[in-house]
């Protein structure tokens, strides 16, 4: 089962650069968290305790050379 998800993503376009600022962030590492809340709802009794939930971490970098193409990885743990 999932016990860590860290989501890496590398915009270099506008969406990148608003991304930075810390507010626009914080709107979208909200909107990012809940497909994990989602998962861990239909997964729980089977893979998840009532209260327990992977740790989520979501990174955004502008990286301008990146232009309009989107660079994004996510990395699982499970145990």
């Amino acid at each position: 089962k999932p016990m860590s998800i860290v989501s890496y993503n590398h915009l270099g376009n506008n969406d990148g650069k608003n991304l930075s600022a810390p507010k626009q962030f914080r709107s979208k590492e909200v909107t990012k968290s809940t497909v994990v809340d989602d998962m861990v709802a239909s997964a729980e009794g089977v893979l998840y305790s009532p209260g327990e939930k992977p740790d989520h971490v979501v990174v955004i970098k502008y990286v301008p050379y990146v232009g309009d193409s989107k660079r994004a990885m996510d990395e699982y743990t499970s145990e």
